[in-house]
Order: C-alpha cells, then structure tokens, then sequence
C-alpha cells in the first residue's frame, strides 16, 4: 500500500473535524447561504459535516485515494452529498455555483507556481455566486522563512495503534520552494511521501487575491479570528468576497 492509501486511512485520526473550522465556515455561510464546495477536501469531514447541517455540498480532491474515502464515507453514513476528482487547477469546470468555496489544511501551497496559484483563485471567482465568500488557510509561511522553520510538531495517536506523522522542510538554494517531506509511521511500519510545495507569504497571498477579483480581504492568524502576526501566528486564514 501506498503512502497516499495508508494516510487516507488515518486521515480523520490525524485531522478531526474542529469546532472552529465549523464555526468559521458556518458564519461566513450566513443565515442565506445555502451552496458549498469544498476544494482538496481529503476525506471529507468538513464538507460531510455541513451537508449534515442542511446545506448542499460539493467535495473534490485530486487524489483518487482521498476520493474514495469520502465516497466511503458519504455511502456509510448515507449522506446527500457530491463528490468529484478533480485538481485545484479544475474547479472552474464545475458546472455549478456556490456561496461558500473552502480550501484548508494547508492545501493551495501544493500548487506549482503563482501561476497556478492564480489559475485556482481565479476559478474559485468564477464558480461563486455574487457575494460569494472564499476562505482558505494555510500555514503561516512568513514565519517559517524568517525563522527557518524545518519541521512542523509530530502528531502522535495511540487510541487505537501506535502512529505518529511528522511533516519536514528542506529549504533549496536558487529556488523559492520547500522540499516537503511526510512520514507515516503505523505500528512501527513507516512510509514517506516527497513533494515541493510553494510557500506563499502573508504578501503574495494579498496580492493574489486582489489580483483576482476578490474585495473585502481579511487576513486572520487562526479560525477564531486573532488578528495575523507575521512573526507569532502558526496559521494564516484568509477570507474574501466575490463582487460582481
């Protein structure tokens, strides 16, 4: 099995659904919002907790492994929701609109360049209804270049068996991105996953986002919406409007 198999088993043990995560994405939703996607979804905890609360969601991953779990868990838990393998690069083929988009855990940095950055942002504007809400997070990447971060904590189960995930940075010369290195350990068996990832500052995210069409801006340092510290905040949660 795979390294993409093996995580998408343990997904939920590692990424439980949060109550601020929920509470952030219900109130941008507001009292109107009725239609959601949720973009690099993984195993779908977030998106199957809305379509639980009511509203009408769409989930997309790129990765087959992470499809077929929340396909799983959409079938054992009979829940109304579609799910779709698609890229980050691909949401503007859906042929659907929505008031929320989401995009979280860390996922727009795995894009290949601000090009593609561009390309998904721009997609996003495309598929939201006027007024439409954006909201993504990723790490706080200002802070780990100044201070040249190499790893982020190691995140250690053992409710059931013993795991562990850490997640580790390389930085390279004449490159601006971060070799990006997973390991999965499960009972004492562990497997690696190698990538490069774009690490996408508090200032090139501004710039994209406007860049793109998007208005009323906010950049906050975690879902409870602590102000962003370039220095100190471990997140960066970034929400915008689509006016059109």
């Amino acid at each position: 099995m795979g390294f993409n198999e093996e995580i998408a088993k343990h997904y939920d043990d590692i990424f439980p659904v949060q109550a601020p995560q929920m509470n952030f994405l219900k109130k941008t939703l507001g009292r109107d919002g009725e239609s959601v996607l949720e973009v690099a979804c993984a195993t779908g905890g977030y998106a199957a907790a809305l379509a639980q609360l009511g509203f009408d969601v769409t989930a997309m991953d790129g990765k087959s492994s992470m499809v077929e779990a929340c396909k799983k868990r959409v079938e054992k838990d009979n829940i109304q929701m579609d799910v779709v393998q698609k890229s980050m690069v691909q949401v503007k083929e859906l042929e659907k609109d929505f008031d929320l988009v989401y995009c979280i855990d860390n996922s727009m940095v795995h894009l290949d360049s601000m090009e593609d950055m561009e390309k998904f942002l721009t997609g996003c504007f495309k598929v939201l209804r006027p007024d439409g809400r954006l909201v993504i997070q990723i790490a706080n990447y200002d802070r780990i270049l100044n201070e040249h971060i190499t790893s982020l904590p190691t995140i250690m189960i053992n409710s059931v068996e013993e795991l562990s995930y850490r997640r580790l940075y390389a930085y390279q010369k004449d490159s601006d991105k971060i070799l990006y290195t997973r390991k999965l350990t499960v009972d004492g068996q562990t497997l690696e996953d190698h990538a490069t990832i774009f690490p996408l500052t508090s200032k090139r995210m501004s710039e994209l986002m406007e860049k793109t069409g998007f208005q009323e801006v906010e950049i906050f340092g975690d879902f409870m919406k602590k102000p962003y510290d370039e220095r100190t905040s471990h997140q960066m949660v970034v929400r915008g409007r689509a006016k059109k």
